[in-house]
């Protein structure tokens, strides 16, 4: 897939028109032409352009950690971050640049902390560009009274903008762009908010279409929206100013759709609140879903078929929904300790 978004960008071509495989915002594609070129020098190689995105994503997750050192002091967490199987596998193997936007989330997240709103703005929006993991935290920070009003609506409508304006080069491609990026969907039906919404709601009710009169998020995809500002709510009613972490938390375990690659993103939060059982937990079924169950490469490498373990099709069918109620889980526990501490304080 990278091949062939490098090499369209390169013919000069526009990659929402030429192919399905590429759902994002455009930086990415650039960054991926700009390397396969770096790859080309005097013949091409493959593995040596595998070599430079690894070393690109790599760039990515050492100034995240450093942003997250300068925070925490804490070396440990450092080292977690860096030696566990998820982002080995993730950022090296399978070489998913989720990273990129998350660093400069993080870095967004710092500004908003030092109260360089404008500069938060900017960099979320540039985030939003290379990968939308981001574009619903504007929504959390609308509850967070100790931002002007005026600051809070640049937040929520800059980063949008600059998600739009990117695409402003591609807009005679723009039903390519609704299909393939605005509306893309991959494992649906595998996450742990569906089954409970299948169970909450009869199929007959989304069967009738009730669903398809609410305008913009059709069906479960408005229920998950109203979901990130009501936890932020409570999360600022009970003094809890982690709110990066948490969203990266909340992102992953409720999201209606999911892959492999989406467990390297609440990594900083899993780790930050290690003294939690449901991260170490959260950690051993992410590593052991990518390493022995996942069919993207890494399984024939590490199969448990061949000591005669055949789990491995019946985790495929549940091990998403599996690993986001870890997470679900280990968010309850911030926020009732979250709680439990405001009751305390007054």
């Amino acid at each position: 897939s990278y091949e062939i978004v490098a090499d369209i960008i390169l013919d000069g071509k526009s990659v929402y028109a030429k192919t399905t495989r590429y759902n994002y915002g455009p930086i990415w594609a650039y960054i991926l032409a700009a390397l396969k070129l770096l790859a080309s020098i005097g013949a091409y190689n493959q593995k040596l352009f595998h070599v430079y995105i690894v070393i690109c994503l790599f760039a990515a997750e050492v100034f995240l950690y450093k942003a997250i050192f300068k925070q925490t002091k804490n070396n440990l967490l450092i080292l977690l971050l860096l030696f566990n199987p998820i982002s080995i596998v993730i950022i090296g193997h399978h070489s998913q640049f989720d990273i990129l936007a998350i660093c400069l989330a993080y870095y967004a997240y710092i500004n908003l902390k030092d109260k360089k709103y404008t500069a938060a703005a900017i960099l979320l929006g540039v985030s939003f560009s290379i990968k939308h993991i981001m574009v619903f935290f504007p929504l959390m920070l609308l509850f967070n009274q100790e931002i002007l009003l005026r600051e809070r609506i640049k937040l929520l409508t800059i980063p949008a903008l600059i998600f739009i304006l990117s695409f402003l080069p591609f807009y005679h491609d723009f039903d390519a762009i609704k299909i393939n990026v605005l509306s893309y969907q991959f494992n649906n039906n595998q996450t742990f908010l569906k089954h409970i919404l299948d169970l909450a709601i009869p199929g007959f009710i989304t069967k009738m279409g009730f669903f398809k009169l609410i305008p913009i998020f059709t069906g479960y995809k408005f229920i998950w929206l109203l979901i990130f500002p009501t936890l932020a709510f409570y999360v600022y009613k009970w003094k809890n100013t982690d709110i990066f972490n948490i969203y990266l938390l909340c992102i992953v375990a409720t999201s209606l759709a999911i892959s492999e690659q989406y467990f390297l993103i609440p990594l900083t939060a899993v780790f930050a609140y290690r003294k939690y059982l449901f991260s170490w937990i959260y950690v051993f079924l992410a590593s052991y879903y990518i390493l022995f169950v996942s069919f993207n490469n890494t399984s024939k490498y590490f199969s448990l078929r061949s000591i005669g373990i055949a789990l491995d099709f019946e985790w495929y069918q549940i091990g998403f929904a599996q690993v986001q109620l870890c997470l679900f889980v280990l968010l309850g526990q911030i926020i009732y300790c979250s709680y439990k501490q405001n009751q305390t304080a007054h």
